[in-house]
């Protein structure tokens, strides 16, 4: 079968590896078959060899792709079925093949009328809804977003639909044309060190999303712009073992500082299942460019590069 293994930073080789054996499933996992998967920024430490074990990346086949839609093969379990549809994650991060064995409840049932590069979208807002969660309320509350992405962005739709006050977007590069499709009130073309040294007092956020990731100045500076008494959610997992923060800030204001990964996603693929259902024009803008497998070093060129109009890049087998 195939299977696209990185052998080098930003190096993939397509190469013919052995299926994976049905006698090898442990109880609760599945083996399942790649429809569609979809890049995140998450892999780039891997694409990068910048992960801090680079032994368990390259060369192993299907790194790094997580964010996957697939057809069940196998099942250990009984709510998956030979031929189901579905949506989640790879558990091993090596979804990038053509067969691969993942944790059961990682995963849950594509939505019929989903085609199957629409069919990630329980997915991608399954990850926004875990944090999203993670702030007490929304509502009458000023927010900011650093990072528009495909990410930074919905996280500011779904700020809006709970009843922030006002969202901004914060980038470096040019997101005027998605942040108004994703419905920001206003969108800030500079760095969020520029940003947050020009705020006035009275423009400083309740809450800032710190969305961007993958450097660390953003952190010191999401402390910075947030009001007093404010929070700062950090959302995507953090490269770094060790940033600095201004310490006696985070203290004089105090700001609360959380973040973390997503728990229950079983449910939180059926509440972003129920998100894409009702907001179908948010979760089809996130996907911005297809291309088949084949491309896989040109999709990942593609998320390390960022471009204006290009959000996520999905990859079909």
């Amino acid at each position: 079968m195939w299977a696209q293994t990185l052998i080098a930073p930003r190096t993939f080789d397509l190469r013919d590896v052995p299926a994976p054996s049905p006698d090898a499933l442990r109880p609760g996992e599945v083996l399942v078959d790649l429809v569609a998967g979809a890049t995140c920024a998450s892999d780039l430490p891997f694409f990068r060899g910048t992960f801090r074990r680079p032994a368990e990346v390259f060369g192993l086949p299907g790194r790094p792709l997580h964010e996957v839609v697939a057809r069940v093969a196998v099942s250990t379990v009984p709510e998956l079925a030979e031929g189901d549809r579905v949506v989640g994650w790879a558990s091993g991060f090596d979804g990038l093949q053509q067969q691969f064995v993942t944790r059961a409840d990682g995963l849950a049932p594509v939505p019929a009328h989903l085609d199957d590069v629409q069919a990630l979208a329980p997915q991608t807002a399954a990850v926004v809804l875990a944090l999203a969660d993670r702030v007490p309320t929304f509502e009458g509350k000023r927010v900011a977003v650093i990072g528009l992405g495909a990410y930074g962005n919905l996280l500011a739709a779904v700020a809006r639909l709970r009843g922030a006050a006002e969202v901004v977007g914060i980038d470096r590069i040019d997101r005027s044309a998605e942040a108004a499709r994703f419905g920001l009130d206003r969108f800030v073309h500079a760095t969020s060190r520029q940003w947050a040294r020009d705020l006035a007092d009275d423009e400083r956020p309740d809450i800032v999303i710190e969305a961007a990731g993958h450097q660390v100045a953003s952190y010191a500076d999401a402390v910075h712009a947030v009001a007093p008494r404010g929070g700062v959610y950090l959302f995507g997992a953090p490269d770094d073992d060790w940033v600095a923060l201004p310490l006696p800030l985070v203290w004089l204001k105090e700001v609360t500082i959380t973040g973390g990964p997503a728990h229950d996603t079983r449910r939180y693929l059926d509440l972003g299942a129920e998100l894409a259902a009702e907001h179908p024009d948010l979760l089809d803008a996130v996907v911005t460019r297809t291309l088949p497998y084949q491309a896989a070093q040109q999709a990942y060129a593609a998320v390390e590069n960022p471009q204006p109009g290009v959000l996520k890049v999905v990859l079909t087998a």
